[in-house]
């Protein structure tokens, strides 16, 4: 049978191991989201390019890279729009 101090100790591990394993599923996510964004970034017209991959770079959150990644995909759409209905 595990003692008080047993279990207190216990608890401290599943503690640790639940920080470790947030740490790894938001960097997990991050890199998924980086990969996404790097393929969208070749989508991107080039003189517009940069700015998304030095926000990119910048990124410092999950949201971060969800605002950047959001922003990128309404880029492509309107440029396909625009390209299609020959705006501009």
């Amino acid at each position: 049978m595990l003692g008080k101090g047993d279990l207190s100790k216990k608890g401290t591990e599943v503690d640790h191991l639940a920080g470790l394993e947030e740490e790894i599923t938001r960097t997990d996510r991050m890199i998924q989201m980086k990969v996404a964004m790097n393929y969208l970034a070749q989508l991107i017209d080039p003189k517009y390019r940069q700015a998304f991959e030095e926000a990119e770079r910048s990124a410092k959150s999950i949201d971060d890279m969800n605002r950047i990644i959001e922003l990128a995909k309404k880029f492509i759409a309107q440029r396909t729009v625009v390209d299609l209905l020959g705006i501009e």
